[in-house]
């Protein structure tokens, strides 16, 4: 038997309850379409830490595509200043 593989998601929320760190998954998915929808079209999690708000967007090792995204994004530069 080989090992279950873990997703990028269920390691980003490993890694953020190992740090206590809140958070929210605000990614979904439409059945309909059959595609994920993110938050602002970038964030996948916000988290709470430091009295702060941080959007993560989950990827694996293939990031690139993500970053383009996110540089893309009309979205990107308000969350940053907000």
């Amino acid at each position: 038997m080989g090992k279950t593989k873990i997703t990028p998601m269920q390691r980003t929320i490993k890694w953020l309850r190992e740090q206590n760190i809140k958070y929210d998954i605000v990614e979904s998915y439409n059945s309909f379409s059959k595609r994920r929808k993110d938050l602002f079209g970038i964030i996948d999690i916000v988290a709470l830490h430091n009295k702060k708000i941080i959007g993560v967007q989950v990827c694996g090792a293939d990031w690139t595509p993500h970053m383009k995204k996110i540089k893309t994004s009309p979205f990107a530069l308000d969350w940053i200043e907000a």
